[in-house]
């Protein structure tokens, strides 16, 4: 059995200091305790409490503000007629990223349709280094084609109607710039990639659009947004109030971030992310009238409407998560005390 540092909670101690390097804090049986005692700088996942018979059995457990900051962040835990407040306690612990709906294309290409199942389009498997592409993680990733008529369709998670809640389509994309002097796309190639809002009846309600193409005029590839697409890549994205200018080669995080704004309307952020994770464009895309009443909780689809890039685009690490207004989880009782 592995030896702990152990310290006595002194009779009619009301605040515990957690630094002092002890790792479990033996609370006695006497009466004489303080009704509630908190500690500070409680160490998740290294300090343990130990409860003698008097607070032994049953406990409750909860989030409150007792230190009055404003966040629910402080665990009570409840014995018997004493209360046991460890403060602070929830920025210890992460909230959990829920993934409904990840495609690695590890084993398959699954939940993707072209052209072999009625759409448009190819998607191919292939292993790391085809092209002289590494994959975004894994042995393998997938290259998307588009046709003269569109590009592959992803239906997502397709749920139904369902409850608004905040969630995140993400997805990686292998980009080839001529400004980083490697193959480059040819002047015109680009693609539009869209993820879409239904609304509380589960109907179409709007697109949410990246834009990129290597600029003709230009010689750089820009990266734009909006909410239409007219099935080419757009020449004009250098002439857009916000774009910004991909110059190195290597995967971007193309993100929809769906929530509700201040304002009760339905706000989607399309952000591109670098391989290093940096956020290099952003924009936020909102309408007066999609109010978040009627906005479903399931994102619509993803759509590549064109993809018009010799021999396609490189395609990894697809996910929907959910993620916004889900409460720390209560620590198990292991994670919390000493037997």
């Amino acid at each position: 059995m592995a030896s702990y540092d152990r310290v006595k909670v002194d009779n009619g101690a009301e605040t515990v200091d957690g630094t002092d390097g002890a790792e479990v804090f033996i609370i006695s049986n006497s009466n004489k305790n303080a009704e509630t005692i908190r500690f500070y700088d409680f160490e998740y996942g290294s300090d343990l409490l130990h409860f003698g018979s008097r607070n032994s059995g049953d406990t409750f457990v909860d989030w409150v503000d007792d230190d009055g900051d404003g966040n629910a962040d402080d665990l009570r835990i409840t014995a018997n007629d004493q209360e046991f407040v460890l403060v602070d306690l929830a920025e210890q612990i992460d909230a959990p990223t829920v993934y409904r709906f990840e495609q690695d294309f590890e084993t398959n290409t699954a939940n993707w349709d072209y052209a072999n199942s009625g759409w448009y389009g190819t998607v191919s498997q292939v292993a790391s280094g085809t092209n002289g592409v590494t994959s975004a993680s894994g042995d393998f990733h997938a290259v998307f084609e588009g046709d003269n008529i569109s590009a592959p369709f992803d239906s997502l998670l397709n749920q139904g109607a369902i409850p608004f809640d905040e969630h995140t389509v993400s997805l990686k994309i292998y980009l080839d710039p001529q400004a980083d002097g490697g193959s480059g796309w040819a002047d015109g190639e680009g693609f539009d990639y869209s993820v879409a809002a239904s609304n509380a009846s589960d109907d179409h309600l709007r697109d949410f659009i990246f834009h990129v193409t290597q600029d003709t005029s230009s010689g750089d590839m820009y990266v734009g947004a909006s909410n239409n697409s007219n099935f080419a890549p757009r020449e004009d994205l250098d002439n857009l109030a916000n774009n910004a200018i991909i110059s190195e080669d290597g995967w971007y995080t193309f993100e929809h971030r769906f929530y509700e704004n201040n304002l009760g309307d339905l706000a989607v952020d399309l952000s591109v992310l670098d391989d290093d994770g940096t956020l290099i464009f952003q924009e936020t895309r909102t309408n007066t009238n999609d109010d978040i009443s009627n906005v479903n909780g399931d994102a619509r689809y993803a759509w590549f409407t064109v993809i018009d890039v010799n021999g396609g685009i490189a395609v990894d690490d697809m996910a929907v998560s959910y993620e916004a207004d889900q409460a720390v989880p209560v620590p198990a009782a292991d994670d919390l005390f000493f037997v």
